[in-house]
């Protein structure tokens, strides 16, 4: 199965169901079922404390089931409630995509792993 590595808090937010896009500055054909990959970096600016949650492991899973290309930062601000990207200072029209996640779940146990760039292959 897929994987995708994330800063903590993100895959966290997304287990609660508190963010339901993820962005992204590339494109992807892939839907379906992956793992969420806590990686060993965190990201500042939300009201988690990153430093308690789980890092270098799979977290979760979600189901991609669509792609949004945002061709504005108008087109963005109206999904605000769904990416929680406070810091838009990176936005680049028709450059940033959004990931629309359903279906969080949270894996009973941590499953240590090392993460990679874009969607990667997990062999358990």
């Amino acid at each position: 199965m897929k994987a995708l590595s994330m800063k903590q808090p993100v895959p966290e937010l997304i287990l609660q169901g508190k963010k339901t896009i993820e962005l992204r500055k590339w494109k992807t054909q892939f839907r379906g079922k992956f793992y969420l990959h806590a990686s060993m970096n965190e990201l500042k600016g939300f009201d988690i404390d990153a430093k308690k949650l789980p890092h270098g492991a799979l977290v979760g899973t979600a189901e991609l089931v669509d792609v949004i290309k945002f061709n504005s930062l108008e087109h963005l601000q109206q999904f605000q409630d769904k990416h929680l990207a406070r810091d838009k200072s990176w936005f680049k029209p028709n450059s940033t995509y959004g990931f629309v996640l359903k279906n969080p779940k949270r894996l009973e146990k941590l499953v240590p792993y090392k993460g990679q760039l874009n969607f990667f292959e997990v062999k358990l």
